[in-house]
């Protein structure tokens, strides 16, 4: 008999906030054959976080574009809410059909896994709809909750054979995941990482913000969920006085450039290594991101985070 998790072994409320009814029913219907998804749909934004209060959400699922309210105006207030600010959230596209409507398998968290030990992590599943999404969500909700048998989540290659083990791609669809897993040890200063499949994290690194250096964090393992009985191994690297770190997925810098070239991994980390940068300011990498896209936006799904270790909390997009 077979011990492997089902997508919804970790139960999943969802809460849809769309003003189009058939988008709702579309999605009722894709999640109809999901085992334990506790499927909720609320039409009126206005009602958004009343609905939310009393359904709990998993996640929530999000238009971006609603009559009489800005949806990044209702995603900011969800954020404020403290009884949703740590809920996973996927902002939908503006595309009206409705199968290609919920565009998101990226998905990141952060969490101190107790008084000394810190962890974060972003995770990339192929594919895009809504069965990206929830299995991004089923992963996230893995991590938070600490459900792995057997598993030390201090150990970053312990927890990706878990992963491995856990979301096996043939029971789910064909999909796989790719992942970056960091602990941060506030005694040692030690930082330890585990990649699978995934680009490299940044670390700027230096005795001071003026003077970082930058290394590239990089995992050895292949993508999660696709090869049966793999061992992962963790990595660790000391942290001085000032650090910055960065995780991204692939649509930062997979992007076509408006002369139609394709920005690469190569000049993006020269973009993020140059001093311009060192504010950590997302929304003007973002900017120039957007600039070299022609203004036409990103091809694909795009999520960075960064973390600034000891002094300031971390920022995600």
């Amino acid at each position: 008999m077979s011990t492997q998790p089902s997508l919804t072994q970790h139960k999943i409320t969802v809460l849809l906030i769309d003003d189009q009814p058939l988008i709702g029913e579309a999605v009722r219907r894709m999640l109809a054959k999901e085992q334990d998804i506790e499927f909720h749909f609320c039409k009126d934004p206005a009602k958004a976080l009343e609905t939310a209060a009393s359904v709990s959400p998993t996640v929530i699922l999000q238009d971006l574009v609603m009559p009489e309210i800005d949806g990044l105006i209702l995603v900011k207030m969800f954020r404020e809410n403290d009884a949703t600010r740590d809920v996973p959230m996927i902002v939908l596209s503006s595309k009206e059909e409705a199968k290609i409507k919920a565009d998101g398998g990226d998905a990141f968290g952060y969490h101190d896994l107790d008084a000394r030990y810190f962890a974060c992590y972003l995770l990339d599943v192929c594919g895009h709809g809504v069965g990206a999404a929830l299995l991004s969500v089923s992963v996230l909700n893995t991590l938070r909750s600490q459900s792995l048998p057997q598993t030390d989540f201090r150990q970053p290659g312990q927890v990706l054979t878990a992963l491995n083990k856990a979301f096996r791609m043939e029971q789910h669809d064909g999909k796989y995941f790719t992942i970056w897993y960091g602990v941060y040890d506030r005694q040692t200063r030690q930082l330890v990482y585990s990649g699978g499949g995934h680009p490299p994290a940044l670390l700027l690194s230096g005795p001071s913000p003026s003077q970082l250096t930058m290394q590239l964090l990089k995992g050895q393992g292949p993508i999660v969920g696709a090869f049966d009985g793999l061992e992962f191994g963790s990595t660790a690297c000391s942290l001085d006085a000032s650090n910055r770190l960065y995780l991204y997925s692939d649509g930062a810098f997979e992007i076509y450039q408006a002369d139609g070239s394709m920005w690469e991994l190569d000049t993006f980390v020269e973009l993020m290594g140059k001093p311009a940068y060192d504010s950590g300011t997302l929304d003007r990498l973002i900017e120039h991101i957007t600039g070299l896209c022609g203004g036409k936006g990103f091809d694909d799904d795009v999520s960075l985070l960064e973390v600034e270790i000891g002094t300031v909390q971390p920022r995600g997009s």
